[in-house]
């Protein structure tokens, strides 16, 4: 009955006699979410990822550290929801959000070449995403293919590069290089 501190106390009540029960971890995370209580909802999600590996909970946790700016661990939550749903359009279209939200915190006005493989990256998954089915992707995809991704000019400059990573101290943990148009 939208009573949602009442019912916070009885699920953690609940919680204390069976920290193990799928769902009512499930409603505390989600009415921590609610609240905006990011970091109470993360610990919520992370309980909830032991007991059942589902990679639902685990692009939920990684929603959670790109909004709390934890790029590194938010990119690895994604790869385990990728890993463990088979590559599905949900989990890639998250992964590609992960990439998007880090080349958005990290370019300027002027976007760099480093800046434009990270979405080139992110828009990488996104077309991934839409082959297996999630069409929620194509409006981003569509935005970076027009706006933010590499163009036969900025390879030029590189020389005879095939594929190349990104660099920068904002992107020197990212392993995934694009390859050369």
């Amino acid at each position: 009955n939208d009573n949602t501190d009442s019912a916070l106390d009885v699920l953690l009540e609940l919680k204390s006699y069976n920290n193990y029960n799928k769902d009512i971890l499930d409603k505390i995370s989600k009415i921590y979410l609610d609240n905006s209580q990011n970091n109470l909802a993360l610990d919520i999600f992370q309980q909830l990822y032991k007991i059942d590996k589902n990679y639902k909970t685990a692009i939920e946790i990684s929603k959670i550290l790109v909004d709390e700016e934890e790029y590194q661990n938010a990119i690895d939550w994604a790869e385990i929801a990728v890993k463990s749903s088979g590559e599905n359009g949900t989990s890639l279209f998250q992964r590609a959000e992960v990439y998007f939200a880090i080349a958005d915190a990290c370019s300027n006005e002027t976007l760099s070449f480093n800046d434009k493989l990270v979405y080139e990256i992110s828009y990488e998954d996104y077309s991934s995403a839409i082959k297996k089915g999630f069409y929620r992707a194509k409006a981003r995809k569509d935005f970076l293919e027009e706006n933010n991704i590499t163009t036969k000019g900025d390879w030029f400059m590189l020389g005879d590069e095939k594929e190349a990573k990104p660099e920068g101290k904002c992107y020197s943990w990212i392993d995934r290089k694009v390859k050369r148009k």
